[in-house]
C-alpha cells in the first residue's frame, strides 16, 4: 500500500510586508469627526483566506469665506495611492470627486470598486506590496489590534525599498507602533489627566 503522507503547507507570515491585491473600496468619510474624507481599501494577501483592511484618511482645508479647497494632508496620501493603482480621478475645488476628464463621480467607492478592484475569490496575481502589523496597546491591559499603514506600493524591488524607506520614517516618526511584549505600556489617557493636573498647580 501506499505512504500516507500529509501535505505540509509552507508557514506563510501576514505581517509585515506583503504581497496583495485591492477587492474592493469603501466611502467612510461619513464616520469620523476629525477626518474629513476617509476611503477604506480592502485588500487579500497572498496565501489567506480572509481580507485586510487599510484606510486612506486625512484633513480636507477650505477657504473659510469661499468654502473653496485650499489643501489638506489627505491629498497626499490619496494621490500617492492613486498613482500606484494609476488612477486619474480625485477631488476638485468645490470638493466635489471627479475623474480625470472632469465628469462627476457621484459614488468614489462604487467608482474605484468597479475600476480597481478585482473579484476576491478570483484572485490570482498580487501585483502590490502592503504593511501589516499588530499595533501595540494605548494603555496596559488595552487591545492590540491588526492594522495596516494607508498606502500601497508596486510589487517589485523599487517599491519594497520605497515601503521600507516609509515604514523606517514612521516607526522614527512615532507614526508606527509594532506590539512587543517586552515594551513598557505607557498609559496615554493617565499620562494627558496628570499633565492636565500638573498645568493647574
Amino acid at each position: 500500500m501506499a505512504l500516507f503522507k500529509p501535505e505540509v503547507k509552507e508557514k506563510v507570515s501576514f505581517s509585515g510586508m506583503c504581497e496583495c491585491n485591492i477587492v474592493g473600496f469603501e466611502d467612510k468619510s461619513a464616520d469620523y469627526e476629525w477626518a474629513d474624507a476617509c476611503i477604506n481599501v480592502s485588500v487579500k494577501q497572498k496565501g489567506s483566506d480572509y481580507t485586510r483592511l487599510l484606510q486612506i484618511k486625512g484633513s480636507i482645508d477650505k477657504d473659510a469665506s469661499t468654502g473653496l479647497v485650499t489643501g489638506g494632508d489627505f491629498f497626499n496620501r490619496l494621490y500617492r495611492f492613486f498613482k500606484v493603482i494609476n488612477c486619474d480621478a480625485g477631488i476638485n475645488i468645490k470638493g466635489d470627486w471627479e475623474d480625470g476628464s472632469g465628469e462627476a463621480i457621484m459614488d468614489i467607492a462604487d467608482y474605484l470598486t468597479g475600476r480597481f478592484a478585482v473579484d476576491e475569490k478570483a484572485v490570482t496575481d498580487f501585483p502590490y506590496l502592503g504593511y501589516f502589523f499588530k499595533s501595540q496597546p494605548r494603555t496596559p491591559g488595552g487591545d492590540s489590534f491588526n492594522r495596516a499603514i494607508g498606502a500601497l506600493v508596486h510589487n517589485n524591488n523599487e517599491g519594497r525599498a520605497e515601503l521600507q524607506s516609509d515604514v523606517d520614517w514612521r516607526k522614527q516618526k512615532g507614526y508606527l507602533k509594532e506590539f512587543d511584549a517586552s515594551a513598557p505600556i505607557v498609559d496615554s489617557v493617565a499620562a494627558e489627566l496628570d499633565g492636565l493636573a500638573l498645568g493647574n498647580m
